[in-house]
């Protein structure tokens, strides 16, 4: 049967001789062996062409059902191509002066720079490099600059040999008055080296107020939260002070008891004078009582 179906639809001459019995063998050739395609036809028929897109015509319906069926699943869809030919095509432009791939583009460019400047600095070090390995008679030796550390391990230790020297300075700096200029520049240059330690030291508080007792006053504490969050400390946290006072201050007239009389004794003070510095200090004080803290502690 195969050999019959390929000698007479492969021959010219015998489907012009045979013409109806062609016409039979490929309607054989491409009749289906069960009904699932056309059940997932009408099934994708029917996702598509619902109670609220009844109105779609046969091309139109045609045209929705064939990317579901043919096409690949989403997950492995690339919709770049058909976007952009999309976004360009048309009579005008539909946002004139808009890129919708800027960012895409942008992340390129900056991808080719880092890429290109990490070649850089690897082939300049490799440079470096060679000069110190070769010997002292090889003519391709590279001299570095006095005081550049000839390798990765050096430029380490000098720069953590360096860091803990700032950091015993800054030790005897925290005796004396007057100098809390040369402690902030100390507390910034050692910053990096005090994260580090922090995050991978991970030291007990006793321990880490031994090793920067700088760090420990009121001036350094506001300016350590700088450093880690850019965020002013003072001015933040009287800020949402102010914001949640009025919460604060009904919180503060359900509190009974012996702790509710000294809440109640302290907000008399702002009762007599309303300023807003007063009113801070009161609802701190409060706030201090209301967990059952010593507020002159």
């Amino acid at each position: 049967m195969p050999q019959i179906l390929s000698g007479i639809l492969c021959d010219t001459e015998r489907c012009k001789q045979y013409k109806g019995l062609s016409i039979l063998f490929e309607i054989y050739l491409v009749l289906a062996v069960n009904t699932t395609v056309c059940e997932r036809g009408f099934s994708c028929m029917k996702r598509v062409k619902n109670d609220w897109r009844s109105c779609l015509g046969t091309e139109q319906l045609s045209r929705l059902m064939f990317p579901s069926i043919e096409d690949p699943s989403m997950d492995n869809f690339d919709a770049a191509g058909a976007v952009e030919k999309w976004w360009t095509s048309g009579n005008r432009a539909r946002r004139p002066g808009f890129n919708p791939w800027q960012k895409e583009q942008e992340q390129e460019i900056r991808d080719d720079l880092y890429e290109d400047l990490s070649n850089l600095l690897t082939s300049m070090a490799t440079s470096a490099v060679r000069g110190i390995i070769l010997g002292e008679n090889d003519s391709a030796k590279v001299t570095l600059p006095l005081g550049i550390p000839s390798s990765v391990e050096e430029l380490q230790r000098q720069t953590k040999q360096s860091l803990e020297e700032e950091r015993l300075a800054l030790l005897s700096e925290a005796h004396w008055n007057n100098n809390q200029q040369v402690v902030k520049d100390k507390m910034e240059r050692t910053f990096a080296y005090r994260r580090h330690e922090v995050i991978e030291d991970k030291p007990f508080i006793a321990e880490f107020k031994r090793r920067w007792p700088a760090l420990f006053s009121e001036r350094e504490v506001e300016a350590e939260f700088a450093r880690i969050t850019t965020v002013p400390l003072r001015s933040k946290f009287m800020q949402q002070l102010d914001h949640h006072s009025s919460k604060l201050l009904r919180i503060f007239q359900k509190k009974g008891g012996a702790a509710g009389q000294k809440i109640r004794n302290i907000m008399a003070e702002y009762d007599k004078n309303d300023a807003i510095e007063t009113r801070r200090a009161s609802v701190i004080k409060a706030l201090i009582v209301y967990l059952n803290e010593d507020p002159k502690a």
